[in-house]
């Protein structure tokens, strides 16, 4: 079986990038005899075509300086046209919304479109109703806020993909209900797939860390509390510093780390300092990986009110993996993963009081944080490794492949 994923933004084992976990997940197709190829729009590199661990990846638009998206559809089909002249190509996988383009290669090649559930808008919707508070008037607004962006996303964009695809795939019950119930896709042609994540070995930069512990007057019983974000969502890290606030006056030696840059790091940097926490929290801006798995390593609790999936969710699993207690939202995609109380804590994102007593019991001991630990740890290990998502992948494959007909 031959398989083009098509991801603009992809970058070869980048940490730095939301390609993690794809590249777990195309090593491991490849690894059990499928031909797999990935086409993006342009490395870092400079380098139009890497191949690694069985994996082929073309870089399509390395000779343009600030490729536009109609130039990489346009250059996408003539590839696509290319690679299966030199062999039959029975799936193009998408991640993002790079596809318009296609229907009529679909269509002269035989081909199956399988569609990430991340090209549509529908985790911006989440993010709305994430906002939601427990009043009729919030209610109401986030609502008919949600319902707008809806509207306006389906009809300019999200019906067209569904329309070309032949399935799409989710990663979690929320995803499935929203995309059956309002997007009116059929249920049959949706497939909840896991993450694949591959944990990076640990590099101990202790230097680096005794820099932290010099500049922040960080001591030896110190805890830390650590939210890594891209920044996009300014809410969950505003909720989170309201928390920390009152945190801060109960115990003195604990810390808020945030980790990451976006557009709304000045607004974010203004609530820190508006709360008087300039001596408590603290905005790291983006760090290498190996200082970002060292934070992680060092964390008592981490914290992500995220309600999809990111390129920090990546790194919330990596603290899943390294035993950490996580906090996460109830809309989020690990709600359907952590059980609470058992395996970590899901809170509203709205409900800044709520994070505030899960923080405050968390440090204060009042759980068995060693059982949950392992807990968390176990639960890591069986839903995100590759192997099954991998055989989750390959079986709905083949359903696409053997089905006849869309409906």
């Amino acid at each position: 079986m031959r398989i083009c994923f098509i991801y603009r933004k992809f970058q070869i084992l980048s940490r730095n990038s939301d390609s993690d976990f794809i590249w777990p997940l195309l090593k491991e197709l490849s690894n059990q005899g499928l031909d797999v190829l990935m086409i993006a729009q342009k490395s870092r590199t400079g380098r139009d075509f890497i191949e690694r661990e069985g994996v082929k990846v073309h870089f399509i638009n390395q000779d343009i300086a600030n490729p536009t998206l109609n130039e990489f559809e346009e250059e996408l089909k003539k590839r696509i046209k290319i690679f299966n002249e030199e062999k039959p190509v029975q799936i193009i996988h998408s991640f993002d919304s790079s596809i318009h383009g296609l229907s009529k290669i679909k269509i002269a090649l035989n081909l199956k479109i399988v569609l990430d559930v991340d090209a549509l808008k529908m985790s911006q919707i989440f993010s709305i109703l994430s906002f939601n508070q427990e009043t009729a008037w919030s209610h109401i607004q986030v609502g008919i806020k949600a319902a707008l962006h809806f509207i306006k996303t389906y009809f300019i964009k999200d019906r067209d993909l569904l329309n070309l695809a032949d399935g799409v795939f989710v990663n979690s019950p929320q995803q499935r209900f929203f995309l059956e119930r309002y997007y009116m896709y059929p249920d049959s042609r949706i497939f909840g797939v896991p993450r694949a994540y591959i944990l990076p070995e640990q590099e101990t930069t202790q230097v680096t860390w005794d820099l932290y512990k010099k500049n922040f007057k960080f001591s030896e019983d110190s805890e830390f509390i650590l939210n890594i974000t891209d920044m996009n969502q300014p809410h969950e890290s505003l909720q989170i510093l309201k928390s920390f606030e009152q945190l801060a006056r109960k115990k003195s030696n604990c810390y808020l780390i945030i980790i990451g840059s976006g557009p709304y790091f000045k607004d974010i940097e203004y609530q820190l300092y508006n709360l008087a926490l300039g001596n408590r929290a603290f905005l790291l801006g983006s760090l290498s990986p190996e200082e970002i798995s060292q934070w992680i390593s060092k964390a008592h609790l981490f914290v992500d009110l995220s309600s999809f999936y990111r390129e920090s969710e990546g790194y919330t699993i990596e603290a899943m993996l390294r035993k950490k207690i996580i906090v996460a939202s109830e809309l989020g995609p690990l709600a359907h993963i952590i059980e609470d109380k058992v395996e970590g804590f899901l809170v509203r994102p709205s409900d800044s009081e709520g994070l505030f007593s899960i923080m405050n019991q968390v440090l204060n001991k009042q759980f068995d944080l060693n059982e949950i630990s392992e807990k968390v740890f176990e639960k890591g290990e069986k839903v995100f490794a590759p192997g099954k998502a991998v055989d989750i992948v390959k079986n709905s494959y083949n359903l696409i492949i053997n089905r006849k007909g869309f409906r």
